[in-house]
């Protein structure tokens, strides 16, 4: 085999990720006929866990940076959006949160062990230090999703769109004799007017009691609701009648839920 062949195989295999920069940078020194780092010199054997490998920099450049970083980043990130709809409390968030970011600081210190073994072994190219730049840009931009993410730091924006989102469809009714009319905001509150169809009565105070009670608990024990407790200050539920007269009017907070 001409010894061009044998460099370009060897090549092939290191950018494949099936030899590690040592054992490539060794196969090359006996091809090139120069004598191999010293024994003591030398990492341990390739055959370990592949994310120990990937952490010290032993798989090529493209597949630490294209199919780790990029790969599996896409991977992570729909992981934790699907584990998000199964959230509803604010440890269980933070834990879905803390688990991306620890991969984040995982990736992101490979592609620089990477890059810095090709920089040793390619001088006079620059693809390490530009995959360097972009995965601190890719981890700075990671660190802004997560912190706006976190429920209390929802934009202006964001709630303004929840509540289109929820007055689609309304006014609706919800029971035999309630109909919800629309949702509204007062900064960080929620209000959710509700008219009450038909004959009426001023509801004792008993009856209010009971009717924020039952509330409480479809609210909390429906993942969504108590997820939104968490982005807002408070919920406000208001009842009227037909003549839009005041029925009954409570607070729910996220702290209900506890």
């Amino acid at each position: 085999m001409a010894e061009s062949d044998a460099r370009s195989i060897l090549d092939a295999r290191l950018a494949s990720g099936e030899i590690g920069e040592s054992e490539y940078d060794r196969l090359r020194a006996r091809l090139d006929g120069t004598p191999p780092p010293p024994i003591e010199t030398l990492p341990p054997p390739t055959k370990r866990f592949i994310l120990v490998r990937l952490w010290n920099g032993e798989l090529s450049l493209p597949v630490t940076y294209w199919v780790w970083g990029s790969g599996g980043g896409i991977t992570v990130g729909l992981a934790a959006a699907g584990a998000m709809t199964f959230a509803s409390t604010l440890p269980e968030i933070l834990l879905i949160d803390g688990l991306i970011l620890a991969w984040m600081i995982f990736i992101i210190g490979s592609i620089f062990a990477s890059a810095r073994a090709y920089g040793r072994r390619y001088p006079t190219r620059h693809w390490g230090t530009a995959a360097q730049i972009f995965a601190v840009l890719g981890f700075l931009s990671g660190l802004a999703n997560l912190a706006r993410a976190l429920p209390g730091n929802e934009s202006t924006y964001d709630l303004d769109q929840a509540i289109v989102d929820a007055n689609k469809g309304l006014p609706r009714k919800i029971a035999d004799n309630v109909r919800l009319d629309r949702v509204s905001r007062d900064g960080r509150a929620f209000i959710y007017s509700y008219t009450i169809t038909g004959p009426t009565h001023v509801p004792s105070q008993s009856e209010k009691a009971s009717v924020r009670d039952e509330t409480v608990k479809a609210v909390c024990k429906d993942a969504d609701t108590r997820r939104l407790l968490l982005s807002v200050a408070k919920t406000t539920y208001s009842y009227s009648n037909e003549a839009g007269k005041s029925l009954v009017s409570f607070d729910i907070s996220s702290s209900d839920c506890n």
